[in-house]
């Protein structure tokens, strides 16, 4: 295999091109996808990327579509294909495969082949290298700064050692998880000196690096991350945001997250998964070779050409970070490829050790036939994954995956739209509670006149989280005193004591109908601001889905909108005299609440709504429910349509 070496390693650069690649777009876009598809969207011809540090991930998924789409001459974003984007990202996976070559002298030749065999077919890697998520880049970034530095400690040149530093800028700039692999990294260099068979006391001790070249490393590495988070300079800000995003991941690895999961997450599914009426997965092969490759390595019986240090740091480097990940409550299956990238890595360095432990020929053929046949199995997974199950919940890898029945629902709208002499600029609303409408935006791009409402507020008008605008103001015009301060927030009990007394008849009509409920020393939210503005939301949603609080002498000097004084004028009922309620608040208290923005007469042509929201509805106004559509499990949308558009659609499908 040595003579053919790179024969095999461009076999299975093909294979793992072929797995990747087929059928690209047989599956709906996930939420993460489509989020990262608008978010280059606006990189691509919008405003330009600004670093979030609170959700979304780093700069270099963007930037680096940026690139590709650029070299391949892309047209406008409305023509943009899920295979487009998702190619990105099998060029990263594939790039793990070749990458490879530059750990061939510490894996050896034999080993190396058989990691790239893995790396190919492996279900996890082929699944989510066809997602358009960073994690692909994360792994080949990672893998990209290991193999560099490996290649710096063989020859002390020292543009590996920058090139590491490159990568390492470019980890950072991935994912704020990076510090996981800084720390992996770490550990596994000093248990691996910790461990390592003492030179004998005439040899000279070789030097790992220079210092110089790790500060230059070191300054290359930051030039980098200050490059792309800066946007090029274009955003200043994104450097402190940078630096503060830690303080919202460090929440979110504590478990402050929907995805809290037990220490078994992982490993069940790589492992052993099995659903009913689903085939079994399982990798065990590779955590099998892998565990063998750490055996071989500490009995200095390694596969041949193969460096027993390098084998022993991907072990400790492997092990440190599945147990971080393991142990981490935060878990999204994708994060596996960080670890599980390594255990391929020495499931190869096992498979090439394992040979020399057998006697006899026999035995060597038969060793190497289970491993193959292992490996077509895993094949077999990958294709079933990738193909067959790609958005089925028996398959351990589709999470929170977007179902196909979402796309009949995208048909019907196109449909819809093609009957309606308003085209691709034909208004609709959907609207869902906390962001459940995605991956609607990436469908929906070519339609200019789509509106996408994130809100806890069924019928169009209660208030959400983030209404609330100015805490100080709202707060200040219900006690119609100074504005309180920050101090007074922190302690419920004395804030509440100021809810007396006051002349306004709105504010004290507010207090009567329990505005200050559940604000006392007892409540649990008791220190904490965020909640006591849920606390507000909950209460102030109370009392506008009760009567009217219109009263001439009550809103007697507070100057009302336009609209609000049509609609007041109606009488209105249901949702809106709901919708009635809260403008006269807004009217009330114009700084400190946010104005709602969502439509009020005539409604839209089109609306998809959640069933979370359905009751509330005004469906005799939104127009004909014509359809039910589940968007994820257990997560269904409703879309509405005008009877005279309807008509029209019927009417152009008879033809």
């Amino acid at each position: 295999m040595t003579k053919g070496f790179p024969l095999w390693m461009l076999l299975a650069a093909l294979l793992a091109l072929g797995l990747r690649s087929v059928q690209l777009d047989s599956r709906p876009m996930h939420n993460d996808e489509a989020v990262n598809a608008i978010k280059f969207r606006n990189l691509w011809e919008g405003p330009g990327y600004r670093y979030d540090p609170n959700e979304f991930h780093g700069p270099t998924l963007v930037y680096s579509t940026l690139a590709w789409e650029k070299l391949t001459l892309a047209g406008d974003f409305a023509h943009f294909t899920e295979i487009r984007l998702r190619s990105l990202t099998v060029l990263f996976g594939v790039g793990l495969v070749l990458l490879l070559f530059l750990v061939s002298d510490g894996l050896g030749r034999n080993a190396t082949v058989a990691a790239a065999l893995l790396t190919a077919v492996s279900p996890v890697m082929v699944y989510y290298n066809r997602d358009y998520i960073h994690e692909t880049l994360f792994v080949f970034f990672i893998f990209l700064a290991l193999a560099s530095g490996w290649r710096y400690c063989q020859t002390g040149k020292i543009g590996w050692i920058l090139l590491a530093g490159a990568a390492a800028g470019l980890m950072q700039a991935t994912k704020e998880t990076f510090v996981f692999n800084v720390a992996a990294v770490m550990g596994a260099l000093l248990l691996n000196e910790y461990v390592r068979h003492p030179a004998p006391a005439s040899a000279p001790r070789k030097k790992l690096f220079c210092p110089a070249h790790l500060v230059a490393a070191g300054l290359v590495w930051l030039a980098v991350a200050v490059l792309l988070f800066s946007s090029f300079f274009s955003n200043r800000s994104g450097l402190l945001d940078a630096a503060g995003t830690y303080l919202i991941w460090f929440q979110r690895a504590q478990g402050a997250s929907p995805h809290v999961h037990g220490w078994s997450f992982y490993w069940q599914r790589l492992l052993f998964f099995h659903q009913s009426g689903g085939p079994v997965w399982s990798e065990a092969l590779i955590l099998l070779l892998a565990v063998w490759a750490g055996v071989a390595a500490f009995a200095r019986r390694e596969a041949p050409g193969a460096s027993a240090a390098f084998v022993r740091f991907l072990l400790f480097y492997t092990a440190i970070l599945a147990v971080i990940y393991t142990v981490l409550p935060y878990k999204t299956p994708w994060s596996a490829l960080g670890f599980w990238h390594g255990a391929i890595l020495l499931a190869g360095a096992g498979a090439a050790a394992l040979p020399g432990w057998l006697a006899g020929r026999r035995l060597r053929i038969a060793a190497g036939i289970v491993i193959l046949t292992g490996a077509a199995q895993l094949g077999f997974q990958a294709w079933q994954s990738a193909v067959r199950y790609p958005a089925d919940p028996r398959n351990p890898w589709a999470y929170a995956q977007t179902l196909p029945n979402l796309l009949e629902l995208v048909d019907k709208v196109d449909a819809v739209a093609q009957a309606s002499p308003d085209g691709a600029g034909l208004r609709m609303d959907v609207i869902a509670p906390d962001y459940d409408f995605w991956p609607l935006p990436w469908y929906l791009r070519r339609y200019n006149g789509a509106d996408f409402h994130f809100t806890n507020a069924p019928g169009y008008a209660k208030f959400a989280l983030g209404d609330i605008q100015d805490m100080h103001a709202f707060v200040e015009r219900l006690l119609d005193s100074p504005a309180f301060s920050a101090d007074e927030i922190k302690d419920l009990p004395k804030f509440a004591s100021r809810w007396r007394g006051k002349s306004d008849p709105v504010s004290q009509f507010l207090t009567s109908s329990g505005i200050t409920n559940h604000v006392d020393a007892a409540h649990p939210a008791n220190g904490d601001p965020d909640h006591l503005e849920s606390l507000f939301v909950t209460n102030l949603n109370n009392i506008i889905t009760g009567p009217s609080l219109y009263d001439s002498n009550r809103f007697e000097w507070i100057p009302l909108r336009l609209e609000t004084e049509v609609l007041r004028r109606q009488n209105p009922r249901g949702p809106d005299l709901i919708r009635l309620n809260r403008w006269l608040l807004e009217d009330a208290y114009p700084v400190g609440l946010g104005t709602n923005h969502l439509p009020t007469e005539p409604y839209p042509p089109v609306t998809i709504v959640s069933t979370a929201l359905e009751p509330e509805m005004d469906q005799e106004k939104a127009g004909l429910m014509t359809g039910l559509y589940e968007l994820r499990p257990g997560v269904f949308l409703e879309l509405y349509v005008q009877s005279n558009l309807w008509s029209a659609y019927l009417q152009s499908r008879a033809k």
